[in-house]
């Protein structure tokens, strides 16, 4: 019965670790996959490799999107921590 529980234990691991990478292994390895004609994206078939999807990754109007972001959660993570830190101390 020990064997049976530890087995389950690692099998319940295992499968959780299952679901979070395998998803990501394949967005990994598929956006290296050129659009078909149609636009459709199929698991199936395999149109061409090509690195167009990085190229567009880091074109200009991606890299600005990129710097508001950053610039927007840099504004909110300050703002949260003062706030926190205020409240902490006035609770204190």
């Amino acid at each position: 019965m020990n064997k049976f529980k530890n087995f389950l234990k690692c099998s319940y691991v295992f499968i959780i670790l299952a679901f979070l990478y395998i998803p990501i292994i394949f967005g990994a390895i598929y956006s290296f996959n050129a659009p078909s004609d149609k636009g459709i994206f199929s698991v199936t078939t395999w149109n061409r490799t090509s690195f167009e999807a990085y190229a567009e990754l880091f074109s200009k109007s991606n890299l600005l999107a990129f710097a508001n972001s950053f610039l927007l959660g840099l504004a909110t993570s300050i703002l949260v921590i003062s706030l926190s830190l205020l409240t902490v101390f006035s609770l204190w």
